[in-house]
């Protein structure tokens, strides 16, 4: 994956639980990768984030989206950032306290490129995403985007 022009990778969490924010804060500073974090407490935020002043001004390479949130859930923000062509090649990725087959199967179906349980533990959150940077960050490919 590409990185941005200034060599950082840039990742939009999207979560309310202030507790959960905090956790994934901690386990990215302790990351290899140089990862510039933006957090939303929902979706509404982070669609207004993703479009300050009408434009496209911030780019993430990565959405890491928490489903039950107010104002508006993840799935809804998942189903506007695809169906919006200049958001629609960003990789989302649930990061989610739900197991429901349900919402599983739903999130891929409106264009998740990953799901992934959000672990209790402090260590076991850290080497969640650790994979989940490994992954989208050093190996896969995906098309260039202009910021």
């Amino acid at each position: 994956m590409p990185l941005s022009q200034s060599g950082t990778y840039k990742i939009l969490l999207v979560d309310d639980e202030p507790g959960d924010i905090g956790l994934a804060k901690l386990a990215l500073s302790e990351s290899p990768y140089d990862c510039q974090l933006t957090v939303a407490c929902n979706g509404k935020e982070a669609l207004a984030i993703l479009h300050r002043d009408g434009t496209r001004t911030f780019s993430p390479d990565l959405v890491l989206l928490d489903i039950n949130m107010p104002l508006m859930n993840g799935k809804e923000m998942l189903r506007a950032m695809k169906s919006e062509k200049s958001l629609a090649s960003i990789p989302v990725v649930m990061l989610t306290t739900s197991e429901m087959d349900r919402d599983v199967a739903e999130c891929y179906e409106l264009g998740a490129a990953g799901y992934v349980t959000k672990p209790a533990e402090m260590e076991d959150l850290q080497t969640a995403l650790q994979g989940i940077q490994d992954y989208w960050f050093s190996r896969v490919r995906i098309p260039r985007r202009q910021n």
